[in-house]
């Protein structure tokens, strides 16, 4: 549904072109109109934009839904605005002007509507009065869209004179404008009154405001179309530090699942070798207790935390390696590190190490992993290297990709290293030889998501 409606909103842009191209554009149209119909096309061209990075948004909650229907309604209602000036006098067009005013009419009150909703699931109001508000909003719209059908036969809101192809005011233009400006004043002081992050809340306040400031300047610069255009600017506003806050927000929130999801099995090992060193080797016991604790310290103090320096994650990483070791005396671990100024994503390098040892070298009698640090002009490079009994990389590859995969630890770490730093993990194997995953992080992006 969110593609048909970004082909529709594209095709209105196109269609917006044509017109402007076959009509005697722009010596036949008076120069607010030129300045309306550009106004009107930018406009269109700025909420396709919007309305495509909101395509683009893997998982969508239903704030991103309401948003989403918000901008494909501003799109049509710009649409409909240039068609209504590019027809404008053109009487064999009355109908087309006629329905465009209708959707244009309409739009002036679902727009609000869709506003409040998607205000409300923002910032998670659930009490009475926001219900309430909900049922006024919606039932001024379904009042209000029955008049507006009944208004094609008795011209109360508007017309448009089927002998010159003009638009007129109808006597009852007005109470119109009373739906239009109810909706925003029964939205706005709510709003106002609740507790929000300032980012969120100040945009939120614009775009509540924004239709009366473009209304105001409309009155005063008799012909200039701007009332939409207004509302477009809100939502840019809005799309910036409500919706990119949000999805950083729950970007973070995805990395501390994920992180949480790479744990467990270590933790619940760790736990059994340590039950059992206590029955033969109480000091080593004691020992793997100290480094065990080192490392739960290490992830309370790290897992909030967007990046960290690769200097630490690889003491993560040591601490980790000498309980294996530990427990695995056959298996050993070589450091070669030549770059340690990197950051990355935490527990994004363990992960792989753990791989390694898991499921590559434990039954080896002289395995071993390897990592090793070192950069070129473009990247830091992070090289992960076991003698381990290997795989089949590229069936490995197809089912990380998978939405499904059952390679929890390869997918996080790969997704993750991705979405926060733009880099890139490659798996090379050969199977009874050994595997290398060699990660890939650009030195602009890098740091970017420093703390």
């Amino acid at each position: 549904m969110k593609y048909i409606a970004l082909a529709f909103q594209m095709l209105a842009v196109i269609v917006t072109f044509v017109m402007c191209s076959r009509l005697d554009f722009p010596n036949g149209i008076a120069p607010m109109r030129i300045v309306n119909v550009t106004f009107d096309i930018l406009g269109m061209i700025v909420s396709v934009c919007i309305f495509l990075g909101e395509c683009l948004t893997p998982k969508r909650k239903k704030a991103d839904i309401f948003f989403g229907s918000l901008v494909f309604f501003e799109t049509l209602t710009l649409f409909c605005d240039s068609v209504s000036w590019l027809f404008f006098g053109k009487p064999e067009y009355s109908a087309l002007q006629i329905l465009a005013f209708s959707l244009f009419y309409l739009s002036s009150v679902l727009c609000p509507t869709l506003c409040w909703f998607y205000q409300k699931e923002v910032m998670n109001l659930r009490d009475k009065v926001s219900e309430w508000i909900g049922r006024i909003l919606v039932s001024i719209l379904v009042v209000f869209s029955v008049t507006i059908v009944l208004n094609v036969f008795f011209k109360f809101y508007f017309f448009v004179d089927e002998t010159t192809g003009e638009y007129f005011r109808g006597p009852l233009y007005e109470t119109h404008l009373m739906f239009v400006f109810t909706a925003f004043l029964i939205v706005m002081p709510y709003v106002a009154t609740k507790k929000a992050n300032w980012h969120i809340k100040s945009a939120f306040m614009i775009i509540n405001v924004a239709p009366y400031i473009a209304a105001f300047i409309q009155v005063v610069v008799q012909g200039l179309s701007v009332t939409y255009i207004g509302v477009l600017v809100a939502i840019i506003i809005v799309y910036v530090n409500v919706q990119v806050t949000l999805r950083r927000k729950l970007e973070i929130i995805q990395n501390q699942v994920l992180v949480a999801q790479i744990q467990p099995h270590f933790l619940f090992n760790t736990l059994a070798t340590i039950q059992a060193l206590c029955r033969r080797d109480a000091d080593l016991a004691a020992k793997t207790i100290n480094n065990f604790s080192k490392y739960l310290r290490g992830n309370i103090r790290l897992q909030n935390m967007e990046l960290v320096p690769f200097s630490e994650e690889l003491s993560h990483i040591q601490v980790y390696t000498d309980i294996e070791k530990m427990r695995f005396p056959n298996i050993s671990v070589e450091f070669e590190l030549e770059n340690d100024e990197v950051r990355i994503p935490f527990l994004s390098i363990e992960p792989l190490v753990e791989n390694s040892i898991k499921h590559g070298i434990r039954g080896k009698n002289q395995g071993f992993v390897k990592i090793h640090t070192y950069f070129d002009e473009k990247n830091h490079i992070i090289e992960v290297v076991d003698n381990g009994t290997g795989f089949d990389a590229k069936k490995i590859l197809s089912e990380i990709e998978s939405e499904k995969s059952e390679h929890i630890g390869l997918k996080n770490v790969k997704d993750r290293i991705e979405s926060m730093c733009n880099g890139k993990m490659k798996i090379e194997s050969q199977i009874g030889v050994g595997t290398k995953i060699t990660v890939r992080i650009p030195k602009k992006q890098s740091g970017f998501y420093q703390n």
